[in-house]
């Protein structure tokens, strides 16, 4: 027997890809819905989100509303109180202790202030809708 060669051997080296390719269309077009399904999520929770960003900024602005009136309404309680305060007798005019004081009608504030007063609270309560 001779040392060389003898015979020839030959190996097909070519892939058979169909498989693969087949597996990666279904792949690439799984994701691509996918993405798409997501792209539609973002999309509806951004809305969402801006939806609820103008209910919460209307809520808020009603609120600074409310409490504004609010506010204006305790001044004017503040300042009828104190025309209240003013109408009533000191306790040297009662006549002695343990007894009430006459019941008069004394001259009280200046009736521009008090219909100022009563006219401001008429007008907090129409806009509220109570009268």
């Amino acid at each position: 027997m001779a040392l060389g060669y003898d015979g020839v051997i030959r190996i097909d080296t070519q892939i058979n890809r169909d498989g693969l390719t087949k597996g990666l269309k279904e792949i690439s077009s799984s994701l691509e819905k996918e993405v798409r399904s997501s792209e539609k999520l973002l999309e509806d929770l951004q809305k969402k989100r801006g939806e609820a960003l103008n209910a919460a900024q209307v809520k808020r602005s009603a609120f600074e509303e409310e409490s504004a009136k609010a506010q204006s309404l305790k001044k004017e309680l503040l300042e009828l109180q104190k025309i209240a305060d003013n109408q009533k007798l000191p306790q040297s005019a009662a006549g002695g202790r343990g007894q009430n004081p006459p019941r008069t009608a004394g001259p009280g504030p200046p009736e521009g202030e008090r219909g100022r007063a009563a006219q401001g609270v008429r007008e907090d309560f129409r806009q509220r809708g109570d009268l």
